[in-house]
């Protein structure tokens, strides 16, 4: 169970493909898993298109770890929720062009994605998952280095700046 201090943070790849029009998504997982099914659920509220790719236990395993070598990514890091490596689900992000991108393992993590998403792309009813006030807090770092600029002044002065570079905490 995620506790209510644990950090979900996408990484900078993916808040840089928040607004990109045209991505190909695929959703990993075990078709049964109530994890997966929450995380396509969210894809789908989203309004955002996506593949979905089934396994079966175990032989999921070898498939993720394949697709972790695609991505030339290692294995998600531990959180609450998913202690295991090839944990489940996993949404694989490639460019139009079909140009491996990057990896968001966690359902928690995808439902976020899909909401900030949808919010970037102005699809009707983006605030079904998370509400209107579903913002990026960004490194102060990287927010200067980057000169982003985050709807309601999120910008990493908020308090709740990550440490890690590279990655941009969900709040």
């Amino acid at each position: 169970m995620a506790t209510a201090g644990e950090v979900y943070e996408l990484p900078a790849v993916a808040v840089r493909t928040l607004s990109e029009p045209a991505l190909l998504l695929e959703l990993h997982g075990i078709s049964f898993s109530h994890y997966v099914m929450r995380a396509k659920w969210a894809l789908q509220l989203s309004g955002l298109p996506f593949k979905a790719v089934h396994y079966l236990p175990l032989s999921h395993v070898l498939a993720i770890k394949r697709l972790q070598r695609r991505f030339q990514q290692g294995p998600a890091a531990p959180t609450a929720s998913s202690k295991s490596p090839a944990a489940t689900p996993v949404l694989a992000i490639y460019s139009a062009q079909g140009k491996p991108l990057c990896l968001l393992a966690n359902s928690t993590l995808i439902s976020r994605y899909a909401a900030l998403r949808a919010q970037a792309l102005s699809v009707p009813g983006a605030a079904q998952l998370y509400g209107p006030a579903l913002t990026l807090a960004q490194p102060a770092a990287a927010a200067a280095a980057a000169g982003a600029h985050f709807p309601n002044g999120a910008a990493g002065d908020s308090g709740s700046s990550s440490s890690s570079v590279g990655s941009t905490r969900v709040v």
